[in-house]
């Protein structure tokens, strides 16, 4: 399973949905027994699917070729869209259960990532119920973290951000992403 925090904004738009397509195509991706699930407030799972289509056929100076209808059709079936606030914790007791669901109703229990793009000021209260709610932990498999952002604004505020995440996943779960050191 694949979680996106933020799955229904700019950089999830712009950037995450148009390179799974990209992975899709190319045949990367499992053949059959896998989920997308985007988390986000605004939308329901048929308006999601309509925001997902739209982020890969709008003017994008990333992603610019022609999107193959059966790629399209398959990656979406296996797209999930969880709606809520990530500012409250019962959306992170909400999204365990929809995740094991997911499994109840076939999907492999197994290994899951969390993709965190937020704002940086919502990454206490993620990580924080996160780790109550117990998504820093699969029933079955490993669980990975990819955060994306700027990881603080100077190496005193990275630092704390680091002992955040620390705090609910240990070292060889965490993965940093800062598209400014990218840069």
């Amino acid at each position: 399973m694949l979680v996106i925090f933020g799955g229904s904004g700019a950089l999830a738009y712009q950037k995450i949905y148009p390179s799974l397509y990209d992975i899709a195509e190319k045949g990367f991706l499992p053949s059959t027994k896998y989920a997308i699930v985007a988390t986000g407030r605004r939308y329901t799972q048929k308006e999601f699917e309509g925001f997902f289509s739209h982020s890969l056929t709008s003017d994008n100076r990333h992603h610019k070729h022609e999107i193959k209808g059966d790629t399209f059709k398959e990656l979406v079936r296996h797209i999930h869209f969880y709606q809520g606030d990530n500012r409250k914790p019962e959306f992170y007791v909400g999204l365990s259960k929809f995740l094991d669901e997911l499994v109840e109703k076939g999907l492999p229990c197994g290994n899951r990532l969390f993709y965190v793009g937020v704002p940086q000021k919502l990454y206490n209260t993620v990580f924080t119920n996160m780790k109550k709610s117990g998504l820093n932990k699969s029933p079955c498999g490993w669980t990975r973290v990819i955060v994306e952002k700027p990881i603080g604004e100077d190496l005193a505020s990275a630092k704390v951000v680091d002992k955040l995440i620390a705090k609910a996943f240990s070292e060889d779960q965490i993965f940093r992403l800062d598209h400014y050191l990218g840069k």
